[in-house]
């Protein structure tokens, strides 16, 4: 065993693959030389679209699958060989499966009655992960007298009461209502910085791996495509498919056009010239420019990116196709002169100058030269 003040990172997947034969008698490849690193107390999401191999990772650490090839050390040991109930870990799948005529004391307190741990020091334990978890007082219903986020509560209890060191979370909220999924969202947060324990959180949705994570792990057909802090991966994506993924951004392919003290300036496909402050692309390379929609503002407008010697605001015109209201923002679809669609998002304090819009007339958003990302093509 690795000495633990000598351990970096307390789970390592070192070239993990993994491949699963199909219906049709192929194979279809889960994990393709995936390496990753997973620290002391951390957050860390695994994020993708259905079927990028991101449960079948958590599956391979759980042990519950087998790699075909890599290695995978958790706390400093290899635990390829290891069976799942041997592991330091502990899962919460979206299935909570809890035994339906069980009460909540013996669903959470179920692993310590198979392990004939003492009445007295079992007792101590599930009140304990109940307290824990903010279901005290409801220790004797049945899951079925209970609601789905008190389910999920019972599920987490019954995760930690065996003290694992590391807890890995298979989409567990994917079955909640939106307002309870947002609470839900906190009290896990809450409760991975009260036990000081790493936790690995799977899931497809954007806005969970944003507010909860202390890095995000983006993963597409098997492979790993960035990793990075919520600020890293949203503002700096590595490719256009993180940039796609991750929250809603406009994307122009072009080419590189000229540089100076100024900035760069970039042509696109469609004609239109964007001006960035930071690219590293040469002249004439090709790219691709991401511009979120929240970094376009209406030009006549007040608030609009206000002009100065140092960062000028620059223009984009178009023709506005369609505004639609969804909350707090206002979403413009509006079409470039030189073909292609663009999306700005306006917040709802701007509703008197969007009002006065019709779809079909022309358009003009302004945005600073910091706010576009250059994304280099291979």
């Amino acid at each position: 065993m690795v000495a633990r003040s000598a351990i970096t990172d307390f789970v390592e997947v070192r070239s993990a693959s993994k491949a699963f034969d199909t219906p049709e008698g192929g194979t279809v490849q889960a994990l393709d030389q995936v390496s990753l690193s997973v620290r002391d107390n951390e957050f860390l999401t695994l994020l993708g679209p259905s079927g990028c191999g991101k449960t079948t990772l958590l599956r391979t650490i759980s042990g519950f699958e087998q790699l075909d090839e890599g290695e995978i050390l958790i706390d400093g040991q290899f635990v390829s060989n290891v069976p799942p109930n041997h592991r330091p870990v502990n899962t919460v799948f979206q299935n909570y499966a809890l035994f339906p005529h069980m009460s909540v004391d013996h669903n959470v307190g179920y692993s310590l009655d198979v392990a004939a741990v003492g009445k007295k020091e079992r007792d101590r334990r599930v009140a304990k992960a109940l307290e824990v978890v903010g279901l005290s007082g409801l220790s004797q219903r049945r899951p079925r007298q209970l609601s789905g986020g008190q389910q999920q509560r019972v599920a987490l209890a019954r995760a930690i009461i065996n003290q694992p060191k590391l807890l890995l979370l298979d989409e567990p909220l994917s079955a909640l209502d939106r307002n309870l999924r947002q609470s839900m969202r906190l009290e896990l947060k809450n409760l991975q910085h009260e036990l000081g324990i790493s936790f690995i959180f799977v899931t497809h949705d954007q806005e969970e791996a944003l507010t909860m994570s202390n890095r995000i792990v983006v993963m597409d057909e098997g492979r790993i495509q960035q990793v990075g802090t919520p600020t890293e991966v949203y503002d700096h994506p590595d490719n256009s498919f993180v940039a796609h993924f991750l929250g809603e951004s406009n994307l122009l392919p072009g080419q590189v056009h000229s540089q100076d003290h100024s900035g760069t300036r970039i042509k696109t496909d469609s004609g239109l010239i964007i001006t960035v402050r930071h690219c590293d692309a040469r002249v004439g390379s090709r790219v691709t420019v991401m511009i979120r929609p929240e970094h376009l503002q209406l030009a006549a407008t007040p608030s609009s990116t206000a002009s100065s010697k140092d960062q000028p605001a620059l223009q984009i015109s178009g023709t506005l196709q369609q505004t639609m209201f969804v909350g707090s923002d206002f979403q413009l679809i509006f079409e470039l002169s030189g073909g292609g669609v663009m999306r700005a998002s306006v917040r709802d304090t701007e509703r008197a100058s969007i009002s006065a819009l019709v779809d079909g007339q022309d358009i003009k958003f302004t945005y600073s030269p910091l706010m576009p990302h250059v994304i280099s093509e291979p």
